[in-house]
């Protein structure tokens, strides 16, 4: 993707596998770029310094977010917000702050009365089941989509679609409640199925899954995601995970009921369904890991 190489000051508070994918991405796209990083414990900053990452690496998020031109929140959204009550008395006048979290009804409103106008959020539809700085690859958003939420100012929002643009995302606006509904569907729902593919067979006597081969490990790999990351996630997005599961449930009773009356043209209609839909997945799902929530590595402690 052709775009202006980002040349701002970008502070990346929670320097795990998305933040650390920033500040790789940065580093190899935006060399004018300078970066500042905060991480919540000594492992993380260790292996920013050993990557010469930033000129400004630091345990505290103030730290690096003072006289920076873009603040990117990696951390679990659950933090989030406490961190913006800490960082926002202290950012530069005409600094921009943005997010990765896989949420956004919920965090929008939240970080919005914390930044007001400077806010932008986003969600970088690119990640994988492994978590930390030592996952982290300066490839990992190229093709990948970024949604951005809009917010009031033009010009912010400008600077954030530039940014991610710069990484290698393509920028897909929507609204919160927009975005929600569709991570519910692609994102959080295959989440939950892959793990209830495995507490399933513990419905069976023995040990069931001593005899599984690649087809369930390569379905169920989401499931290996951290747990802890994924009950907040899907917490917050309750209601619109629910909806999914409603319909998921019907796609699994129509199966069930074709089976019960033997119509096998209709169980290969929906087979030949699954078939074409799943041609059509965008090839960067299919090259790269499964979105993880788009957050980075869990600080050691709960808030910073």
């Amino acid at each position: 993707m052709d775009a202006v190489p980002f040349r701002e000051t970008v502070a990346i508070i929670g320097p795990g596998l998305i933040g650390g994918s920033v500040a790789l991405a940065l580093h190899r796209n935006c060399p004018a770029s300078q970066l500042r990083i905060a991480g919540f414990h000594a492992a993380e900053i260790e292996r920013a310094r050993a990557l010469q990452l930033a000129a400004v690496i630091t345990d505290d998020p103030i730290d690096a977010a003072r006289g920076a031109d873009l603040v990117v929140l990696c951390t679990p959204p659950d933090v989030m917000p406490a961190i913006a009550q800490r960082i926002a008395p202290e950012l530069a006048a005409g600094a921009v702050v943005t997010d990765v979290g896989s949420v956004k009804r919920w965090l929008v409103a939240e970080l919005n009365a914390i930044f007001g106008s400077r806010y932008v959020g986003a969600h970088p539809m690119a990640g994988s089941e492994r978590g930390g700085l030592e996952a982290a690859r300066a490839d990992l958003f190229e093709g990948a989509i970024c949604f951005q939420i809009p917010g009031a100012n033009a010009d912010n929002n400008a600077r954030v679609r530039a940014f991610w643009q710069s990484l290698g995302c393509e920028v897909a606006e929507c609204a919160a409640a927009e975005h929600d509904e569709i991570v519910a569907r692609v994102s959080h729902l295959p989440h939950v199925v892959a793990a209830a593919l495995l507490t399933g067979a513990e419905h069976l006597a023995g040990d069931p899954l001593r005899f599984s081969g690649p087809g369930l490990r390569d379905t169920t790999r989401l499931a290996s995601g951290p747990a802890e990351l994924w009950t907040g996630i899907l917490a917050h997005n309750r209601d619109a995970v629910g909806r999914a599961l409603c319909d998921l449930r019907r796609e699994l009773e129509r199966v069930e009921a074709l089976l019960a009356a033997g119509d096998d043209s209709g169980l290969r209609a929906f087979l030949d369904r699954a078939v074409h839909l799943r041609d059509r997945l965008p090839q960067k799902s299919q090259k790269s890991a499964h979105d993880a929530g788009g957050t980075g590595d869990f600080p050691r402690r709960k808030s910073p």
